[in-house]
């Protein structure tokens, strides 16, 4: 793409996700100050949508951009993007000296959400491998006893275990003073916990769900806004595994990398109901597992600023999950 082409494309794309509306080369000209005659507005125009970066609707003789001009003005500005001019954004964040995980990721959620507008979703990084701080185990009767297993990060697991032998109170006692000395001396996990348990009985949902990997929605309805079909829309929004399920393959995609912005198109996601709708996030990192935060909102958002924000927001997680962990050595 020559300059011309690409001052073109970018004022298209200014004036859609302005005004919501298609614009054509005698608007361009009089309203945009580009510095060439609406002829020549005219030509580019034709050239850019031979090039599939622009299109005309049905409803008028202007021109939108397409997804492919989105991602070629998103390639060319991501560079030269500043997170600091939206620092103010975040002035209320409290969360910075939090001990708990879920606190911070809820707070940046909420204020990300307020200051984009658009619906935000972030998954917490899976605990289910990080380091046990102690374990309880609860005699209830002899094949019954209660779980509680803590983990440094502070999430509490727990669960009925139904022994394969009856068991005595004392025997439970024991065992339960063994795997506390383990995880005293050689640390131990939720993963190690569970197959130590599932050898002497069975376990009930509260180890074998996956409720360590917290979803957290904020701004929820602004998603309508955007939606086409209301009816399969709202059933994709109500189950909640859809959102955490599309978290999880960004963050087990190796093409992402940790603390950089990324954009994709709910068109590039193969569903239906996201279609018209961009997902800007990113991912972080903590005791060695992966999250993500997700700014979902719609095709003609403001890039350039979300993707700052984002930014700004990997500059948070950094300074406030160091801390934590920071605290976490001390303790």
């Amino acid at each position: 793409m020559n300059d011309r082409e690409k001052q073109i494309l970018y004022t298209i794309i200014a004036h859609y996700i302005k005004t919501g509306e298609s614009v054509g080369s005698r608007t361009i000209e009089k309203k945009y100050d580009v510095g060439v005659s609406s002829a020549t507005i005219r030509n580019t125009m034709a050239d850019l949508e031979d090039k599939g970066l622009i299109e005309k609707v049905h409803t008028s003789s202007g021109r939108v951009p397409t997804k492919d001009g989105y991602k070629k003005y998103i390639d060319d500005i991501m560079p030269y993007i500043s997170c600091d001019e939206y620092s103010d954004c975040f002035d209320s964040f409290e969360g910075l000296k939090s001990k708990q995980l879920s606190s911070i990721i809820k707070a940046i959620t909420e204020l990300v959400a307020k200051s984009s507008n658009s619906t935000v979703i972030t998954l917490e990084p899976s605990l289910e491998k990080n380091r046990l701080k102690k374990v309880e185990m609860v005699y209830v009767n002899e094949n019954r006893v209660f779980i509680v297993a803590i983990t440094e990060s502070g999430v509490v697991r727990t669960a009925n275990l139904i022994l394969k032998n009856y068991t005595t109170e004392y025997t439970i006692k024991k065992l339960s003073e063994y795997i506390n000395n383990i995880i005293k001396e050689n640390g131990y996990s939720l993963v190690e916990l569970k197959q130590v348990l599932l050898n002497i009985g069975s376990l009930d949902e509260g180890f074998e769900s996956d409720n360590t990997t917290k979803l957290h929605i904020a701004n929820e309805t602004s998603l309508l806004l955007h939606l086409e079909n209301l009816e399969s829309s709202l059933k994709f929004i109500e189950d909640k595994e859809n959102f955490k399920n599309i978290l999880k393959s960004i963050i087990e995609n190796d093409k992402f990398s940790t603390y950089e912005v990324n954009v994709l198109f709910g068109a590039d996601l193969g569903i239906k109901e996201l279609e018209n709708l961009s997902l800007i996030f990113t991912k972080f990192e903590y005791e060695n597992e992966l999250g993500a935060i997700c700014i979902v909102g719609s095709t003609r958002m403001d890039y350039k600023e979300n993707i700052a924000k984002l930014q700004y927001v990997n500059e948070i997680l950094i300074k406030s999950l160091s801390y934590m962990q920071g605290i976490k050595l001390l303790g």
